[in-house]
């Protein structure tokens, strides 16, 4: 299968197919006598998984940890889950600020509701305070 079709199949960019090559994450692509890619099931395998750590946030590198462990199913899962610990406790950090910033945005949004001019809007003078929300 060329790589037009592995892009159709799993969603990805030509270019990111070939970024994650170059970065060892999609292996085992063979050739064809042309010297065409020649991708297939595993290839599809590899980038559905690598869809799916990248959609819950988990970095190239900690991609390659986890394909490490599926290279070698008899190892401990320790690690694993400690990737997987260490991940979720960035999204709720992040969930922490996202919900500062809104918070943050609520009160903003509190001091104007008018079109004036903008030297008399709540929102611009109170974003040149130094107060801290």
């Amino acid at each position: 299968m060329k790589i037009g079709d592995i892009a159709n199949k799993t969603g990805f960019s030509i270019e990111t197919i070939r970024f994650y090559e170059k970065q060892n994450l999609v292996k085992n692509v063979g050739r064809h006598i042309n010297n065409y890619r020649d991708y297939g099931d595993e290839q599809i395998a590899q980038l559905v998984f690598i869809k799916q750590c990248r959609n819950i946030g988990l970095s190239n590198k900690e991609i390659k940890i986890l394909q490490s462990h599926l290279e070698n199913p008899q190892s401990e899962c320790g690690e694993v889950n400690q990737l997987i610990a260490s991940a979720l406790k960035k999204i709720r950090e992040q969930l922490k600020l996202l919900h500062e910033t809104e918070l943050q945005l609520n009160y903003l949004n509190s001091l104007c509701n008018h079109n004036g001019a903008s030297h008399e809007c709540g929102i611009m003078n109170e974003l040149r305070t130094t107060r801290h929300f």
